[in-house]
C-alpha cells in the first residue's frame, strides 16, 4: 500500500506534462459512470421505520391533505423533532433513510414504544428529500473531519454499507469533496490538491478490517470517477485505476 501510494505522488509530482500521457487526461474521455458496488451481506433499508407520537403525527397530518405525501415544510419540521437533542438516534437514521430511499415504495412507521396505530407513508424526492439527507450528509462531514481521521473513515464506509441509499449518499459526499480537491489545483500545482486527497483516502483506509478495507477502497474509486466526470474527464486515469483494485488480503499471522 506505501509503495503505491508513493508510486502515485511521484506520478503526481511530474504535473500536467506527465498526465498528458495518460487516457483521459488530455483528451478529456468522459469515463461510464461505474454501477455502486455493495457487499454481498450487506443490508439494505426494508420498508419498516419506528418514530415517536410527534414525528407519527406529522406523517399522519401531510396524509389528511390533498396531495397526501410529505411536503418540504414537513421535512423541515420532521427534522427539526429528530434532532430536537442534537443527535440522531438509531430509530431516527434509519427513519431519514427509509424516507430517503431512492425507489419509490411504501413505508410504515410504528410507534417507537409500540402503543399507537403505525402510519404508511411514501418514500421522498426533490427538495423535500434534500432537507432530510442534508442532515446526514452534515454528519459525513464530521466523519470526515474528524479527530481520529480512522474512526470517521470507519463510520463513513459503516454508513456505506447501511444501504443502497446510503451507499449512494456517501458515494456522492466523496465525490463531491473530491471533485472539490480538483477544482484547486493551479497551474503550478496541478494535481496537488488530488493527490493530497489520494493521500488522505488512502492513509484513512489502509488501517481498518479487510472488510471495512475493500469496501472503502470501492467507494473511493467511484468517487473519482464521479469526480472524473464532473470535471468532464480532467483527471488521469492511474488515479482510479489503481482505485479500482480490491486491497491485498492481510498477511496471515507469523508463525
Amino acid at each position: 500500500m506505501r509503495i503505491a501510494i508513493a508510486a502515485i505522488c511521484l506520478a503526481l509530482g511530474a504535473g500536467r506534462v506527465l498526465a498528458q500521457g495518460w487516457g483521459n487526461s488530455g483528451s478529456q474521455v468522459i469515463p461510464a459512470r461505474p454501477a455502486s458496488q455493495r457487499p454481498a451481506d450487506a443490508p439494505d433499508s426494508d420498508g419498516r421505520a419506528l418514530a415517536s407520537p410527534a414525528v407519527i403525527a406529522v406523517i399522519a397530518a401531510a396524509k389528511e391533505r390533498t396531495q397526501r405525501v410529505l411536503l418540504e415544510a414537513d421535512a423541515g419540521r420532521l427534522r427539526d423533532l429528530l434532532m430536537m437533542d442534537g443527535q440522531l438516534d438509531a430509530s431516527e437514521w434509519d427513519l431519514i433513510d427509509e424516507l430517503a430511499a431512492p425507489n419509490i415504495r411504501a413505508i410504515t412507521v410504528a410507534p417507537t414504544a409500540g402503543n399507537g396505530p403505525a402510519v404508511v407513508t411514501g418514500t421522498v424526492g426533490g427538495a423535500t428529500r434534500q432537507v432530510l439527507v442534508a442532515v446526514l450528509e452534515q454528519r459525513y462531514r464530521e466523519w470526515w473531519d474528524a479527530k481520529d481521521p480512522f474512526a470517521g473513515w470507519r463510520a463513513l464506509v459503516d454508513e456505506a454499507r447501511r444501504s443502497s441509499g446510503s451507499h449512494e449518499r456517501v458515494r456522492r459526499f466523496l465525490g463531491t469533496i473530491t471533485t472539490q480537491a480538483a477544482k484547486d489545483g493551479t497551474p503550478a500545482n496541478t494535481y496537488e490538491p488530488v493527490r493530497k486527497q489520494v493521500s488522505a483516502f488512502a492513509q484513512r483506509n489502509e488501517k481498518q478490517p479487510l472488510a471495512q478495507r475493500t469496501l472503502g477502497r470501492r467507494l473511493q474509486y467511484e468517487a473519482f470517477v464521479d469526480a472524473d466526470i464532473n470535471l468532464g474527464g480532467q483527471l488521469p486515469d492511474f488515479f482510479y485505476d489503481w482505485l479500482k483494485q480490491p486491497p491485498k488480503p492481510d498477511a496471515p499471522p507469523a508463525k
